[in-house]
């Protein structure tokens, strides 16, 4: 077995050099059609001999999971950053926003609301320019639904999904949430201009509202806009965006193009740049994906072609848009295209999350690891990484930026996705309805919308596209059974299938056995039979909304796939599974520490692969010996590790200290959680072990500790979280040491015991303090021989909250006063803390504070506004 598959790869590599070595763009453009069906039968027989290869290692997998069945049986054992211009246009929308907006009282209705419009061709920043205002839900689509469209608005309004689905159920929420209420309501990327009675459908919920209400959309034409004013019976108020001025088009053009390089050794090339930033009109998104790669070679030559090129278009901006946005793909790497290509399949402003989008590609067999120790995963988020620097994504981040929970999404520009699929040369395709191609063997990437739309002839159809690699199926209700059958019946004919994801696809049944050998990734809604999954020995994704009801026989069986990385199924992501045998497992995040074989601590041992780990009753290990079994130690990719101890688990044990000593991590460890521990000494391994790697530690519900190390050795620690400490009454040997140098956020909750906090970082983003016995507030450490506050070191506090603190009775001597680190403080909250606390302890308090500060809350505190 082993000469043949060694034979295969020696072919598979020479077939695959050639196929590399050929331009497809080149053969579209010559129309050669002969040349085109010989290419795709090559790519064919690129593919299967990557199946032979993929069918020789099944077997081999599935004689190893039959030798470990034996022995069983036997023993019984994871947008713009900066904006350039506009500030005309920011301020004539500013203006519109806020002239007259108070007039009229609270019970005023029936007035007509404003509408302004931006206008302007894909790619010139409408959306942006409306970023710069306002953040919202992007409600534009390819097909124009006004219950989609107030299903998103509502969504926006209440931050979940809603549980209607009715237009008329809708809208009648959606009345209730504005009433009373004014309303900024932005409708980006709009492209229907007829339909007149879909649009008063739409707007009628808005008709009623207060005065100072306001519509903002941006749209590529001017009869959209005439469509919604008209509908709404406001004044046309239209700004028709043209291109950024030309001195703020050339600075971004510079620091996307000589990023991390030194301007000054690359002069010789802003004669020739200013050449060919003249030729973009001012357009930003043609002027960063240029910039892109024009980096990527910084021979005056090079850019001097790329000038001659454009001089050739005539000024057609539309045509110079979509010439450089080929000419960009073109120059990526093809592993870098192909991952583009696929982006295809889903729809226009998908936001994509890296951790999906990588497993797909992932499971879709979309990435290779070419020798070496480097994960598939890491490869992925390179690839994501390069596109996002070369503008093929931009990144929206989300959330707190100084939270640990601090993310964001991807999302790719209109533009960007045309062209993603006008290359993809019907590999990678979505379908909205039954609207199949007719050279269904080229197809090897498929999205279904609608699903639920389809008959049971166009189901069947989908048998036909025989060397399809990914099937997303998406129905927008649930299927009936016959429809079910139908697709169960399809996709077991798709012999080189490697990833199905079934949303809202109830039942579907994995037979027992099973064709889809190759499957890597496997994700549906719910399952009426799962006997199959057990043959999928390649698996290495499986998902699922909803929990999987698996006997002990099926969950041993399921522990046989070796090649498994992720699993996320029950209420916490991890239903109970057996997971011995599932050594390249990436993340496990409820593992439930239980006394029967199979789900003890040291079920762990093999598990040599785990990035994510979170273990819950460890009350249920019986001894410390146990855990030096799981060799936690010796796990080095571990990054993030949680230690849960149960809420029942009200009394120490004689063992519990010697069992937190043996939970000893491994010290590239960057994100710890200790809950529900009863012992009274902190683990000692945070005296000897060399942490140097921790960013977060969570500390929550440990009762029985009184003292805590400052966390000085800790560098890189930026996010500090201590939780209902209740015995704890000292951090640090005095309170004259500093907390870790690099600390961003710091939470003390439910602390009463504690009087004092050791000295605050410079470096600190935020603090919060709740419920906490604190006398007196910390100050900010000076730092000998560093003029603090100086361009040096400039103040980072931004946020401070401090509640129920009934001992502090004065600001005396706390950092609030000072100044150097106030100045950049934008919400400060005190509240509810002791009856004698005295507001103002020295003259003049409120000096320090900056005059830009965003919230001053100070309530139940005598003295104070908020008595």
């Amino acid at each position: 077995m082993e000469a043949v598959k060694d034979r295969l790869l020696q072919r598979l590599s020479e077939i695959q050099a050639v196929y590399a070595a050929v331009n497809l763009e080149q053969i579209e453009a010559q129309n050669g059609s002969a040349l085109d069906r010989w290419l795709w039968r090559f790519r064919d027989a690129v593919e299967g001999a990557e199946d032979a290869l993929d069918e020789v290692d099944y077997y081999k997998l599935e004689e190893e999971a039959h030798a470990r069945n034996l022995q069983h049986q036997t023993s019984s054992a994871l947008t713009a950053t900066e904006i350039f211009g506009r500030d005309r246009e920011k301020e004539q929308i500013m203006r519109w926003l806020t002239d007259k907006l108070d007039e009229g009282s609270s019970t005023s209705r029936n007035s007509i609301i404003p509408v302004f419009a931006i206008i302007g061709i894909g790619g010139i920043g409408k959306t942006t320019l409306g970023q710069l205002i306002i953040v919202w839900a992007h409600v534009s689509g390819n097909t124009f639904s006004v219950t989609r469209i107030t299903k998103k608005i509502l969504e926006a309004i209440t931050k979940q999904k809603p549980n209607a689905e009715t237009l008329q159920a809708l809208q009648q929420i959606l009345k209730l949430e504005l009433e009373n209420r004014k309303f900024l309501l932005i409708l980006d990327d709009v492209w229907e201009d007829g339909q007149r009675m879909e649009w008063e459908l739409l707007m009628a919920p808005f008709q009623t509202s207060q005065r100072g209400s306001r519509i903002l959309l941006t749209t590529r034409m001017q009869s959209v806009a005439d469509m919604v004013t008209s509908v709404m019976g406001s004044k046309k108020e239209y700004m028709h965006l043209r291109g950024l001025d030309g001195d703020d088009n050339f600075r971004l053009f510079q620091k996307v193009a000589f990023e991390d390089l030194k301007a000054e050794d690359y002069t010789h090339l802003l004669r020739v740049a200013k050449k060919i930033v003249l030729k973009f009109q001012g357009c930003p998104l043609v002027t960063k994906i240029a910039g892109g790669y024009l980096k990527e070679n910084v021979s005056e030559q090079y850019w001097e072609n790329l000038h001659t090129q454009l001089e050739q278009l005539e000024g057609k901006l539309d045509v110079i848009v979509m010439t450089v946005l080929r000419s960009s793909y073109r120059h990526l790497p093809e592993d870098l295209q192909l991952c583009f290509r696929y982006c295809s399949i889903f729809p226009k402003k998908y936001m994509f999350k890296k951790d999906g989008l990588v497993k797909m590609w992932m499971g879709s067999g979309l990435i290779h690891v070419k020798g070496g120790m480097e994960r598939p995963e890491d490869i992925g988020e390179g690839y994501l990484a390069q596109l996002t620097r070369k503008s093929f994504f931009s990144f929206v981040p989300t959330g707190d930026p100084y939270s640990k929970h601090y993310t964001g999404y991807y999302i790719m520009h209109d533009l960007l996705h045309d062209l993603a699929r006008d290359v993809s040369f019907s590999e990678c395709v979505r379908l909205e309805y039954g609207d199949y191609m007719h050279d269904r063997h080229t197809v090897r990437h498929l999205w279904i919308a609608k699903f639920s739309k389809l008959t049971i002839e166009e189901i069947e159809a989908i048998s036909f596209f025989k060397n399809l690699r990914t099937l997303v199926i998406e129905s927008s209700s649930d299927l009936g059974i016959v429809h079910v059958h139908a697709l169960e019946r399809a996709v077991e004919n798709l012999k080189g299938l490697r990833l199905l994801i079934l949303k809202r696809v109830p039942k579907f049944c994995f037979a027992k056995e099973i064709a889809n050998k190759h499957l890597r990734y496997v994700s549906f809604s719910g399952m009426q039979e799962v006997q199959g999954l057990s043959k999928l020995y390649h698996l290495q994704i499986l998902a699922s909304e909803r929990s999987i009801n698996l006997g002990p026989e099926q969950l041993k069986k399921l522990g046989n796939l070796s090649r498994l990385r992720y699993v996320s199924y029950g209420i916490n992501g991890f239903g109970e599974f057996f997971v011995v045998g599932l050594s390249s497992l990436q993340e496990l995040h409820n593992f439930q520490v239980q006394e029967k074989e199979g789900y003890q601590i040291h079920s762990l041992r093999n598990l040599s692969k785990l990035c994510k780990l979170k273990m819950c009753n460890l009350e249920n290990v019986r001894s410390h010996k146990e855990i030096i079994k799981a060799k936690l130690n010796e796990k080095s990719h571990l990054r993030s590790l949680s230690l849960n101890w149960s809420e029942t688990n009200d009394g120490p044990k004689d063992e519990d200290d010697r069992i937190l000593d043996q939970l000893e991590p491994h010290t590239r460890l960057q994100n710890l959680e200790i809950a529900g521990y009863n012992g009274v000494r902190f683990p000692s391994w945070f005296n000897h072990l060399s942490l140097t790697n921790m960013v977060s530690l969570e500390l929550r519900r440990c009762g029985k500790w009184v003292r805590l190390p400052a966390f000085g050795k800790l560098k890189l620690l930026k996010h500090l979280e201590l939780q209902k400490l209740t015995e704890l009454k000292q951090i640090g040997i005095s309170p004259d040491v500093s907390l870790p140098q690099n600390l961003k956020t710091l939470v003390v909750e439910g602390c009463k015991e504690l009087r004092e906090l050791p000295l605050l970082p410079p470096s600190l983003v935020q603090l919060e303090i709740n419920d906490v016995g604190l006398s007196t507030l910390p100050r900010i450490e000076e730092r000998h021989g560093t003029n603090i506050g100086s361009e040096g070191m400039p103040p980072k506090l931004v946020l401070v909250i401090i509640r129920e603190c009934p001992n502090l009775t004065s600001l005396e001597r706390s950092f609030l006063l000072q100044e150097h680190y106030v100045r950049t403080l934008r919400i400060l909250s005190i509240a509810d803390c002791s009856q004698n606390f005295v507001l103002v302890a020295v003259p003049n308090w409120k000096c320090p504070l900056p005059i830009n500060l965003g919230t001053n809350s100070v309530r139940g505190i005598p003295g104070s506004n908020g008595e």
